[in-house]
């Protein structure tokens, strides 16, 4: 009661607490989990009086268990948030996917979360590409593709190689979008490598395939040029070297080599030339090839004696001219 200003007595009602309509202050997050698995959609509100929650599944009322009911369906939390004892994925049981909102009410008012999706995890047996046999030459970019098997939450890939889980700080080796990338390659690279695709529900392998690092021949020795006399031997060196071993092959500028003893050409790729004549002299080719690479030499071989039958011929040559001088100026006398 309060006295007015002229002594008389009046009567105000009792003022009550203010009120405040709820407000969400933490709002569920998307969440994917494996089935059997618990799980926590959060929620918090602020408000007065104090709020009291409920949740909405695919925009209807949620059945939630009671505090002291068997966890059959989710339970509401003390401070609002919805808990999964075990999240059901609906093969003969419940199944709990869904999209949820948490709903926080008072006297002064409603406030609605933002939406928030419950997805089981899964994670396929099949890659959709496996990868297959790679050869490459030393030096070369390598790449090995994979596939891997449609999950969520989206798979990480891995590589193993010999069975052992690949150095990711080797600058060698990138993973991109699967792929495995190995630049450049070296021999040590060679191996058997295997795609590994894992998520929260397991680890799926792909089958092995084979990287072949291969190296380019490269000759240890080359054929150089030579000089004999007519009737003598010829010797053209030539060792190459390569993985897989190259193929060395002899040939001259007319083409191949003729056919006959006198040509032979030795098991360490030695070409040899018996009674060389003058047809012989010319340019010989060492040519050496793999499945990488090719590489070649050549050397010349003189033949001694067809520079002294062209030196005896100038000579005969000179004398006749010689000779024919004479008979003309004795014919004249």
């Amino acid at each position: 009661f309060l006295f007015s200003g002229i002594g008389i007595l009046l009567s105000v009602p009792r003022l009550r607490a203010e009120e405040v309509a709820p407000r969400i202050v933490h709002h569920p997050s998307d969440v994917v989990v494996k089935p059997g698995n618990p799980a926590r959609l959060s929620c918090r509100a602020e408000g007065s009086p104090q709020v009291s929650f409920e949740w909405l599944r695919n925009g209807q009322p949620l059945q939630v268990t009671k505090a002291d009911g068997p966890m059959v369906q989710p339970m509401v939390l003390s401070e609002g948030s919805l808990f999964f004892l075990s999240v059901g994925e609906g093969r003969g049981g419940p199944s709990h996917e869904g999209v949820y909102a948490c709903v926080a009410r008072n006297a002064a008012g409603t406030a609605v979360s933002r939406n928030a999706s419950l997805r089981i995890a899964v994670l396929q047996e099949e890659f959709s590409v496996q990868p297959s046999d790679v050869e490459v030459a030393e030096g070369e970019v390598a790449v090995l593709n994979c596939g891997p098997p449609t999950g969520r939450p989206d798979p990480n890939v891995l590589w193993k190689k010999d069975g052992v889980p690949i150095n990711v700080t080797d600058p060698h080796f990138t993973v991109l979008s699967g792929k495995l990338i190995v630049a450049p390659a070296e021999k040590k690279n060679s191996g058997s490598y295997v795609c590994v695709a894992a998520n929260t529900v397991g680890v799926r392998e792909s089958r092995a395939a084979r990287l072949s690092v291969l190296a380019k021949p490269t000759l240890l020795l080359k054929p150089e040029n030579a000089s004999v006399r007519l009737g003598e031997s010829a010797q053209f060196y030539c060792q190459a070297k390569g993985d897989p071993p190259p193929t060395v092959v002899w040939s001259r500028e007319q083409g191949p080599l003729p056919n006959g003893s006198r040509y032979l050409v030795n098991p360490d790729q030695t070409l040899q030339i018996h009674y060389v004549t003058v047809q012989d002299a010319g340019t010989y080719t060492c040519t050496a090839a793999n499945d990488v690479g090719v590489v070649t030499a050549s050397a010349q071989l003189l033949v001694q004696g067809i520079m002294v039958k062209k030196s005896l011929r100038w000579k005969l040559n000179k004398k006749a001219q010689k000779y024919a001088v004479w008979r003309t100026i004795i014919a004249e006398v």
